[in-house]
């Protein structure tokens, strides 16, 4: 990771586009079964209308934006690394960050029991139409709520040690995973752009490839990508 020689995944994610787009177009010439070709017209017409549009309803980005709105919070007040040192022991806390972090937790705790009451009490509300969490509103926002638990932890944890006193504060923390690892919104824009592609084509289908192992691999490439962003770049305060 720290050779200046290694492609960069956002690169490796463009030309692995590029490559579906030859396949594509051999696929064509040679009468692959159900395979589109991305080098025509059409296929051209099809990337310029539709880009920008997948990329912004591309399957959950809505929820990793989400997350980054709460877990901005949580790392930039020092909440979640002070949850990490309590937890390993790497690194003694203050009281004053002691206490922050038990009010901190109980707040998280509290909000978890009214979201579990939500889902298994007498009030249905937040349940399915037949009364179950799969297909609920609850399951459905589920990456809203526990962006809003991350969030609250880290502003209680922030007004606690008096690292936090206005709401510009909180604005700033909510920004802070977007500032500080930009890169793996660049890295995302370029798996889409691959997964469209390959959608577009269906060269996985003539591949013998199923939809599900598709999506775990957008999964997998998701997931790197996030992990990469975050081992190259140093999210500490």
């Amino acid at each position: 990771m720290t050779s200046k020689h290694y492609i960069h995944p956002a690169t490796c994610f463009f030309l692995l586009t590029q490559l579906v787009v030859l396949l594509s177009w051999i696929g064509n010439i040679y009468g692959w079964e159900g395979v589109e070709n991305l080098m025509s017209p059409e296929g051209l017409r099809w990337k310029l209308r539709t880009v920008g549009h997948s990329f912004l309803l591309a399957p959950l980005i809505g929820s990793i934006v989400l997350l980054f709105l709460g877990g901005g919070l949580l790392v930039h007040t020092g909440c979640a690394d002070a949850l990490w040192r309590f937890v390993y022991r790497r690194r003694e806390l203050s009281r004053k960050e002691r206490n922050a972090l038990i009010v901190s937790i109980a707040s998280g705790c509290i909000l978890m029991g009214g979201w579990l009451f939500l889902a298994y009490g007498p009030w249905g509300g937040a349940r399915s139409i037949n009364g179950r969490l799969s297909g609920s509103p609850l399951l459905d926002g589920s990456a809203y709520l526990l962006s809003v638990m991350w969030g609250i932890m880290g502003g209680v944890y922030g007004y606690a040690v008096n690292f936090y006193h206005t709401d510009k504060d909180i604005v700033r923390g909510m920004s802070y995973g977007f500032i500080r690892i930009p890169e793996f919104f660049v890295i995302y824009f370029f798996v889409v752009q691959l997964f469209e592609a390959l959608e577009y084509s269906k060269l996985y289908l003539y591949w013998g490839i199923s939809e599900q192992l598709v999506y775990f691999s957008y999964i997998v490439c998701i997931l790197f990508s996030l992990g990469f962003a975050l081992r190259k770049k140093n999210i500490s305060l």
